[in-house]
């Protein structure tokens, strides 16, 4: 089993130049020297510390600088940090270097039947930048992900295993860990049907766990040549604001216009086009709109052909509502047309 461990975050200037080495295993699931630290007052602690308990942020919009669901990378993170729960460790007096799958496990109560918690581990560097490292996203009424859904006990305590994505990842010495709890992810994530109060138990019920692995004596041989590329710029006309309107709505959209190209051979042109709006209120977790429209046309001579397709999902706290329309285009003249709305039940998500 062969992965990167790269030595920055890779959204941060230096991780995205591709600083790092290639590493081997001879079996996986790799057995990880497990660094254990304890969720105390705003702290990770190497060691449990007296009970307490602490309360998410309700109603705060967070997520906004993960967007990848939108063809962008995540940006950094102190936007989404502030507006969530943080729980940091000491300064780091080592590198520190993980493979495999971190993991949280709870205590926790939620007065709704449904409700969401997103984590997001991090590296805070010498200037106090926060860049992200995994992430993992729970719909607290299914306790395990492929179980069957069932409706929270508002008040009463559950406990939860959140398994976050895989990573291979160094924090380095003079950085520091940061674990981020909140009770959404906008965008990537719908909201939960009402905005839940989460409560945890912090000190023994609350533990994060890292899959560390000691560094190397001798690097595996690596037979593959290594080539490296240019970082990847980000979509073309894409757009996010981290204040509201004046109408409280916060946006993410990306324009991206026809930009036609020639298919010699055939001396066919071809164009496509895509604009995509997320909109969402802070307050508000069924004024969540997502709106998508993309064109594919095809032009030779004096043949011309179109077609568009377009779809809109907003939700109540009962349903999620789609709406989609296809229409295709010969010339001016349009061949074909449908639109159609259904309402999907939620299912406790």
């Amino acid at each position: 089993f062969r992965a990167f461990m790269p030595y920055a975050p890779l959204a941060s200037p230096e991780g995205a130049r591709g600083v790092g080495r290639w590493i081997a295993e001879g079996q996986w699931p790799y057995r990880s020297d497990d660094k254990t630290f304890f969720l105390s007052d705003r702290r990770l602690d190497p060691s449990p510390q007296p009970s307490k308990v602490a309360e998410l942020p309700v109603a705060t919009l967070v997520g906004l600088t993960r967007p990848q669901w939108l063809d962008r990378p995540p940006t950094e993170q102190s936007w989404d940090d502030a507006r969530s729960l943080q729980f940091e460790s000491s300064v780091l007096t080592e590198d520190i270097e993980l493979l495999g799958y971190p993991q949280l496990d709870l205590s926790l109560t939620s007065d709704q039947t449904v409700a969401m918690l997103a984590v997001r581990l991090n590296e805070v560097d010498e200037q106090g930048q926060s860049w992200p490292v995994t992430w993992a996203v729970r719909n607290l009424a299914r306790r395990m992900p492929t179980s069957a859904a069932e409706p929270l006990d508002p008040g009463q305590a559950f406990t939860a295993s959140i398994p976050m994505a895989m990573i291979a990842h160094r924090f380095r010495k003079g950085s520091r860990i940061r674990l981020c709890l909140s009770a959404g992810l906008w965008p990537m994530v719908w909201p939960a049907p009402r905005t839940a109060r989460l409560t945890l138990k912090l000190g023994e019920q609350a533990v994060l766990t890292l899959p560390t692995r000691p560094v190397e004596a001798v690097l595996a041989p690596f037979p593959i040549p290594v080539r490296h590329h240019e970082a990847a710029s980000a979509q073309p006309g894409a757009k996010t604001t981290h204040q509201p309107n004046e109408e409280g709505w916060f946006t993410n959209q990306i324009d991206a216009p026809p930009s036609p190209f020639t298919i010699t051979a055939t001396d066919m042109i071809i164009a496509r086009g895509r604009w995509e709006t997320s909109q969402v209120r802070q307050e508000d977790p069924n004024s969540g709109c997502w709106r998508h429209r993309a064109t594919s046309s095809w032009e030779r001579g004096d043949w011309a052909c179109e077609i568009e397709a377009a779809c809109t999902l907003t939700s109540t706290p009962q349903h999620f509502v789609l709406s989609e329309s296809l229409i295709a285009r010969q010339g001016e003249t349009v061949v074909f047309e449908k639109h159609d709305t259904h309402q999907i039940p939620r299912d406790l998500m």
